[in-house]
């Protein structure tokens, strides 16, 4: 683990979905050359019919109007 400002930071890295980092080599916890991304096995049967949507109704959008950033309400 490296020591930054009093606070601590591991090395493990992450992978993209659905991939999960697994200590293959036995080597340090601390240290990211001791991980394989692997495919997790809790994703591996999953099968997904229809994938949905939410909206909160909170949503905004910002866009530049005429050089200035402007927030307003996402389309419903």
């Amino acid at each position: 683990m490296r020591r930054r400002g009093g606070s601590t930071t591991a090395t493990r890295p992450v992978h993209p979905f659905p991939y999960v980092a697994q200590n293959t080599t036995g080597g340090p916890a601390d240290d990211a050359g001791s991980y394989t991304p692997v495919r997790s096995t809790a994703e591996a049967n999953l099968t997904l019919n229809r994938l949905g949507s939410f909206r909160s109704g909170y949503e905004t959008v910002g866009n530049w109007v005429h050089g200035t950033w402007v927030v307003s309400k996402g389309k419903a």
